[in-house]
């Protein structure tokens, strides 16, 4: 028997409409709504979510709703507007059904989900009834359903987990209290607020202050003026903090807490989530009582000076300072890189033999080359985040599969031309995955500041050697071709 509902569903999903809703929810959620927030920009993810998230639960729905009942296309999308519809009404305007739906969401994720309960939400959701005039519009002449909407499901069920899920800025906010510091987060925190009485040495949790001590929206700082004094604290947030003792006329580093690019990145690995506001400080304060400067460094909990000139990082809570010191800790962090490399050493060694084959094999290695690099580029395992952080390792095992066989294959057909060639071929090999992997290595240790910057310089190490010798390939097999 047909299912006239799966292939509606199907259809109404993967339609171009459709598709821009989902799309304008990822801008939404992760460009506009954090650089221009106001009513419109909260608004408008609603509206984009309720029209497709009625046409993804319909999808589902008519997997499992028995074929043989009455009206069954109409049942399937009533129950998928009541599905959406239902928990998005009662959450905003009921608390206990807000409190079920946080609780269900912590329990299946295990992260703190971003749901706040907003009556004027309520506008929105007229948008329901366009989402069910768009399924009925849909035309169902054939038969089967479209392959890419499956594809549009995932995307949709990840979009919506993505938007439930709350940021976690860690320590943003410092300020005097009764003679108390008082530590904060964002406008979401999960933690706090904190009290300290020694100048922020040690925290405790205050979670009756609520919001009262609620932290408002605020540039990072660029310096600290000591009250009467001529001390002046500069900051550079991820790369420096620098002092001046003569008003600002002349400048000594303090502290250099670079390595924040990698350590977030080994944070989010372990522990989920990433540092939303970048690198701290992003609040300092001067307490005239110790004579500590203490910064919010988010995440990381706090960074403080004490009177005789000590710089301690300081736990607030479950935020603290995670430093990579060991190469078990580095390795952790670095396993997409690590085979990646792994790939790169078995293309550069198949290359190698591949120069005595003359064979269609030289030109699989040359393509195999250009998939490495494609890979490299674009997936950049340790910094992955959001959607892509389960998959980012994936393509780099891919590659190695496909590398792994070819490897073996030219290596035996080295071997039986010049014995001596595929030990001189693995030597190149290695070099080559060394060359790719060291800069990461020094990224890791915090040697280079950014990312980006080791995989410019890994890039750039690698084509030294291994350019040459694809045009080396090309031209031999051209040589090749022209001899009579």
């Amino acid at each position: 028997m047909k299912n006239t509902a799966l292939r509606r569903a199907a259809l109404a999903l993967a339609h171009p409409v459709t598709i821009g809703a989902i799309l304008v929810l990822l801008l939404n959620d992760h460009v506009l709504r954090w650089r221009w927030p106001s009513w419109i920009t909260g608004k408008l993810g609603d509206v984009a979510w309720l029209f497709f998230a009625p046409l993804a639960a319909a999808l589902v729905i008519a997997l499992i709703l028995p074929r043989r009942m009455p009206s069954r296309p109409t049942w399937v999308m009533a129950l998928a507007v009541g599905l959406v519809g239902v928990p998005f009404a009662l959450g905003n305007v009921w608390s206990p059904a807000m409190d079920a739906m946080r609780a269900l969401y912590r329990t299946a994720l295990g992260s703190e989900p971003l749901m706040v309960a907003d009556p004027t939400d309520l506008l929105t959701l007229p948008v329901l009834f366009l989402s069910w005039q768009w399924w009925h519009s849909i035309d169902v002449t054939g038969e089967g359903v479209p392959r890419r909407a499956w594809g549009l499901l995932v995307l949709a069920s990840l979009v919506t987990l993505g938007n439930a899920t709350a940021p976690d800025y860690g320590i943003v906010c410092l300020r005097e209290r009764n003679g108390e510091i008082v530590a904060s987060g964002g406008p979401w925190q999960f933690q706090g607020p904190f009290i300290s009485r020694d100048g922020g040495l040690t925290w405790r949790e205050e979670p009756e202050m609520g919001e009262d001590v609620e932290c408002p929206e605020q540039p990072k700082p660029q310096t600290l003026q000591i009250p009467e004094s001529s001390e002046v604290y500069r900051f550079e947030p991820g790369v420096r903090v620098e002092l001046s003792r003569d008003g600002g006329r002349t400048w000594a580093t303090e502290i250099d807490p670079g390595g924040h690019d990698a350590r977030a990145a080994y944070r989010r690995a372990m522990q989920g989530g990433g540092d939303d506001m970048g690198p701290g400080p992003l609040d300092a304060l001067f307490d005239p009582r110790t004579d500590n400067v203490i910064l919010a460094m988010g995440r990381e909990g706090v960074l403080v000076r004490t009177g005789d000139g000590q710089w301690e990082w300081v736990a607030v809570g479950r935020y603290e300072y995670i430093p990579l010191e060991t190469v078990g800790q580095v390795a952790v962090l670095l396993q997409g890189e690590i085979w990646l490399a792994a790939a790169l050493a078995l293309v550069a060694f198949a290359g190698w033999n591949s120069r005595v084959d003359r064979r269609w094999a030289a030109g699989l290695v040359i393509a195999l080359g250009v998939i490495w690099l494609a890979v490299a580029v674009a997936a950049r395992p340790a910094i992955a985040s959001g959607y892509l952080s389960a998959f980012a390792i994936l393509p780099a095992l891919v590659v190695t599969l496909l590398a792994l066989p070819l490897a073996v294959w030219q290596g035996w057909r080295g071997y039986r031309r010049v014995p001596a060639m595929p030990l001189r071929a693995a030597a190149f090999g290695l070099g080559a995955g060394m060359l790719y992997l060291i800069p990461f290595v020094l990224w890791g240790f915090g040697t280079v500041s950014r990312y980006h910057q080791a995989l410019l310089v890994a890039v750039v190490l690698v084509a030294v050697p291994l350019l040459p010798g694809a045009y080396g390939i090309i031209r031999t097999r051209r040589a090749d071709h022209e001899v009579p």
